[in-house]
């Protein structure tokens, strides 16, 4: 037998070595493989990759880490065992800084003395000492979908590059395993809350006030119902599963398939129906919506009882539309009040006013009045004198003295008559304004008409021509400057009413228990439209700046207040009528009449 070449000898013992590593990777994946294959449980396939990776590559710990979809390691699927502790499995914490170079980089890591190594020297690692470690990326489909770690090789020559090989075939066969069970996993669990999900749907569904029914999209043909809707329906549960919605619900629209094509573009639907399945007529409110429940697309239609809702909103409206006339009335009534007050103010403010002038006018006055009366007497005799036997010759028949006599004459009637027309005046206002508004007192109506009619002179003279028709009346008991203050206001208006020339008629007469004053004008009339609103506090068809609008308003309500009334007639371009009313007091006999004209 020739002698053994050696660089054969060594290269067929290579090739042994390397048909045994490749025997014993064989041997690993498929243990690996019949072993992990025969189950889908994550926490079984994780212990079977630990057993084999600590038993053939001789190491103290190993560890498979996963990671969730952010990327974050998982502690709660990161599982180690200990060669010491049998097939213990027990939760490993591996060092932030570690992982984080593995996330960074994505490739084998493999220290043999991590103490000495830089980029960890700050590894704190609570669970057991790592003294040194290999680490190779999981990977699926091309991604990485965790790490599987081995740690603190026994023996003294550390972590070789065949250990790194060997722990990266094991990953490779393991990597799709791994990942399939965790797919797995998942589904089981989305499963298991879907159903759970179903089930909290349906009982919510159940105990839900509205009426739920679930149809398919596709056939809009019913699912589901709760209890609800088979009392709007009047049907049971089964009669109705199986049927398309617009067979069980009284809506037209369902019936058109437009209907759920608006559906599918805005994803939901507001109807409103009428039922009267449960024997009484209810109004519903629908609300149809697109949803999808696991793999099934349905239309979900919720019907809201509303007619308890409609029926207390009716009230709420009709109680609304009641507080608004209410208060309507009550701010009519107020600014009437306030209007009233403001003027009761100012005609006691005038009536202190018209007081003071009229005792300060007084003492002028009649000295004005004796001044004339005694250039009257002086005049007379002069006038004897010039015209006496013994006279001058030169005053007998002196034509110029005789004009300035007459002139004298003149001047000393005309201030008698100008006193006393400011005597009049001066009586008129006192008259008008007078304070008496605490207490009723009975006023002659035609005293308080013709003091009116001298104060109003200004908006009359030239003009309008005052035709007093003045009947038998009696006294009625009143606040006689309210009253004044209402004949002043119906003969402004009329006044006012007549553009250029014309006629106010003022009439008064007894009608059964009442007296009547009636102030008529051949003004332009009022309007139909607003007849109605003519007492109405605020209103006014003048002018901005002519009028307040409350005029009117506070004498109907003075007529009110003494228990009479004011009313209106009118025809557009012939004028206008205003009848006060004000009740005769019972001890008033019919000797009490007067008449004025």
């Amino acid at each position: 037998m020739p002698d053994s070449d050696p660089s054969r000898v060594s290269e067929l013992e290579e090739e042994t070595r390397r048909l045994r590593r490749a025997v014993e990777e064989l041997s690993i994946l498929n243990a690996i493989g019949s072993a992990i294959g025969s189950t889908m449980d994550l926490n079984e396939v994780v212990e079977l990759i630990v057993q084999e990776s600590v038993k053939n590559l001789n190491v103290e710990q190993a560890a498979v880490m996963l990671l969730q979809q952010d990327e974050a390691i998982d502690p709660f699927r990161t599982m180690a065992r200990k060669a010491h502790s049998g097939n213990e499995l027990v939760p490993f914490r591996f060092g932030q800084q570690l992982t984080g170079w593995m996330l960074k980089n994505r490739k084998p890591l493999l220290i043999n003395d991590i103490q000495s190594d830089e980029r960890f020297q700050s590894v704190a690692v609570s669970d057991f000492p790592i003294r040194s470690l290999l680490s190779v990326p999981l990977r699926a489909k091309g991604q990485m979908v965790g790490l599987l770690n081995v740690f603190n090789k026994r023996g003294e020559e550390g972590f070789t590059r065949e250990d790194q090989r060997l722990l990266s075939i094991i990953a490779s066969q393991s990597s799709q395993i791994v990942e399939n069970a965790r797919l797995y996993e998942e589904l089981q669990r989305r499963s298991k809350d879907l159903e759970e999900s179903e089930q909290k749907y349906r009982a919510l569904m159940q105990e839900a006030s509205e009426a739920i029914l679930l149809a398919a999209d596709s056939t809009k043909r019913i699912v589901e119902v709760n209890e609800r809707a088979e009392t709007l329906t009047g049907r049971p549960r089964e009669r109705l599963i199986g049927r398309t919605l617009a067979q069980v619900l009284p809506i037209p629209e369902l019936e058109d398939p437009e209907t759920y094509d608006k559906i599918a573009e805005s994803g939901n639907l507001r109807l409103t129906f009428s039922s009267d399945a449960d024997g009484e007529h209810r109004r519903f409110d629908l609300s149809a919506t697109r949803v999808t429940y696991g793999a099934h697309r349905l239309i979900q239609v919720i019907c809201l009882d509303v007619t308890e809702r409609e029926k207390l909103a009716d009230h709420l409206r009709d109680h609304a539309e009641n507080l608004e006339r209410e208060v309507e009335a009550a701010t009519k009534d107020l600014r009437t009040s306030q209007a009233k007050l403001v003027q009761q103010e100012k005609m006691a403010a005038l009536g202190r006013l018209v007081a003071g002038v009229a005792h300060e006018m007084n003492t002028p006055i009649g000295t004005i009045n004796s001044n004339a009366d005694t250039l009257s007497r002086s005049l007379s005799v002069l006038r004897e004198l010039t015209a006496g036997e013994n006279a001058p010759e030169q005053l007998k028949d002196n034509k110029r003295l005789t004009k300035v006599l007459s002139l004298l004459d003149d001047i000393s009637r005309i201030n008698k008559l100008a006193c006393e027309r400011i005597v009049s005046i001066v009586g008129s206002l006192r008259n008008f304004a007078r304070l008496d508004q605490a207490e009723l007192q009975m006023a002659d109506l035609h005293e308080g008409l013709d003091s009116t009619l001298t104060l109003v002179y200004h908006e009359l003279k030239n003009r309008i021509e005052v035709v007093k028709d003045y009947g038998d009346i009696p006294p009625v008991r009143c606040h006689p400057n309210q009253i004044n203050q209402v004949f002043m206001n119906l003969l402004v208006n009329a006044a006012q009413a007549i553009p250029e020339r014309g006629e106010i008629r003022i009439k008064t007469f007894q009608e059964g228990d009442m007296v009547k004053v009636q102030i008529t004008d051949s003004g332009v009339g009022i309007p139909p439209a607003n007849l109605e609103r003519i007492f109405d506090p605020g209103f006014t068809t003048k002018g901005v700046g002519v009028g307040t609008g409350l005029g009117l308003s506070i004498c109907f309500k003075i007529a009110e207040d003494h228990k009479g009334g004011i009313e209106v007639e009118s025809e557009a371009g012939k004028g206008s009528t205003f009848t006060l009313r004000l009740p005769i007091p019972k001890d008033v006999s019919a000797e009490g009449t007067n008449e004025r004209g």
